[in-house]
């Protein structure tokens, strides 16, 4: 038989005689029920949008790392050089334009420091992240891996380290980094909404739904922890755990709970009640 492609991300191929997907799924609360499957669409295109359209609602108003930077001025000991600019004022200018939105300049002051410190850490972190600030996660990523041991006790670094590993679907290691943002923070609801996504991009619906509910818990106000526990019981086969966050989704979220509940309609009709 040709082997098809495998449309659905949160979908395992199994190799055999007969091609069929299955869950990899563990746990009580997010076991799957094998009564449940995916409808094959007559047109592909159709699976694709409402994948696209779930991703987007998995976006809203998806979680953003300028919420997490915080530029800061390093511990420079440098002696003033009369009418030569030093290390350290050419970070402070760096700052400056990263503060005001310059990223373009502040990475090029940025990396003027580094032409003369290699192992400045404070202007690799903020390298990385007015990287992160123009969507540039590769060099972002290359950046933050050369600080790791200087900020391996801050979970923002792990933070903005794992969504660096999102952003170039590395989700292995994305969730490691979200592991360790939450082992350092367990109270950061961001940190745990990203280990729920990472982990549901794994297929490990167990561990994405005890991250979406930790991050319900720590926000209840905030729709994505509702529509990733939506979204993990839903693949998982719990229609119980699903309609009780697609009711609360609604409330907080009318948008993306249509497209969520379209999406169960056209992917798992027999989910509903």
């Amino acid at each position: 038989m040709q082997e098809t492609e495998n449309l659905n991300p949160e979908f395992m191929r199994v190799k055999g005689k007969k091609q069929h997907y299955r869950r990899k799924c563990r746990g009580k609360q997010f076991q799957q029920n094998p009564a449940m499957g995916m409808v094959n669409f007559p047109n592909q295109s159709l699976r694709w949008l409402f994948s696209f359209l779930i991703l987007c609602a998995l976006a809203l108003s998806a979680s953003s790392l300028t919420g997490k930077i915080c530029f800061a001025v390093p511990e420079i000991v440098s002696e003033a050089t009369s009418g030569a600019e030093t290390e350290e004022s050419i970070f402070n200018q760096g700052l400056t334009q990263a503060e005001k939105g310059n990223f373009l300049e502040a990475e090029n002051l940025f990396r003027r420091v580094l032409a003369i410190n290699e192992k400045n850490p404070q202007a690799l972190k903020n390298l990385g992240l007015v990287l992160i600030g123009m969507n540039r996660h590769s060099d972002a990523l290359e950046a933050l891996e050369k600080i790791r041991a200087d900020y391996a006790r801050e979970p923002v670094f792990w933070y903005n380290l794992g969504q660096c590993l999102m952003k170039t679907e590395n989700y292995s290691k994305a969730s490691e980094a979200f592991e360790k943002s939450v082992s350092l923070d367990p109270d950061d609801a961001e940190s745990w909404l990203e280990l729920g996504r990472s982990c549901l991009r794994l297929n490990d619906l167990t561990r994405a739904g005890e991250s979406f509910e930790k991050c319900v818990v720590l926000s209840p106000k905030d729709p994505r922890g509702h529509l990733g526990c939506a979204m993990a019981s839903l693949i998982a086969g719990n229609t119980i755990i699903f309609e009780k966050e697609l009711s609360m989704l609604k409330s907080l979220s009318p948008e993306a709970a249509a497209i969520l509940d379209n999406f169960r309609l056209q992917n798992y009709p027999d989910s509903q009640q």
